[in-house]
Parts: C-alpha cells; structure tokens; sequence
C-alpha cells in the first residue's frame, strides 16, 4: 500500500473528517502535497495562537500538517521553509498539538 493510500484510509476511520479528494485539493491550492514511494504529507501555512490554527491569513507562523503518512523526519526536510509551529492534530480530534519546528529539526538531528 502506498502512503497516500495509507493516509487516505486513516482519514475514512476519523470522525467528521473532509473527504481525502477535498482536502487534497485545498492543500494543491493553498498550501502543500508531498508524495513519494514511502512518504504523503498535506500541509497548509497557518497562524498558531497558541489554541489553534487559521487558515488563509496574511500572518503564518506555523506548518498545519492536515494528513500524513511517513517518517517526522520526511515532513520537516520536505517543508518549503521553516516557520516557528509544527502544527497538527491526532486521528482527527479537535485538540491541537504545536511544537516549535526548529527544535523538532534538532531531535532528528536535522541542521541547516
């Protein structure tokens, strides 16, 4: 099973989850899609107020990862450019998690 397929069958199990063709073509027009062989990952620019994110906003300071299926690793050198949150949420709950995207880089020994 490719990645994608894999991030796609976890959103079908999430409580009121977007369709997976609706949210991939939000993240084609405003933000990110990365796949490959071993990773997917759909990712939006967002402002973090430290409860949770907005989308479409002229200040971001964060990566909201909407969908992923891969390494950590993978998603932060597959960013365009770091910003100071990593956002995202875990099977489709309503809490939001953030953490600063420079240190994550630090744990997985990710220097630039």
């Amino acid at each position: 099973m490719k990645p994608w397929q894999l991030a796609k069958q976890w959103l079908e199990k999430w409580p009121d989850a977007a369709p997976f063709e609706s949210m991939l073509a939000s993240c084609i027009q405003y933000g990110v899609v990365y796949s490959s062989d071993t990773s997917f990952c759909l990712a939006q620019q967002c402002y973090w107020d430290g409860y949770k994110p907005f989308f479409l906003t002229d200040r971001h300071n964060g990566w909201f990862v909407h969908l992923a299926a891969s390494d950590l690793k993978d998603i932060l050198l597959k960013a365009p450019h770091a910003l100071e949150y990593l956002v995202f949420q875990r099977h489709g709950l309503n809490k939001f998690h953030a953490q600063n995207f420079n240190k994550m880089k630090e744990k997985y020994g990710i220097v630039t």
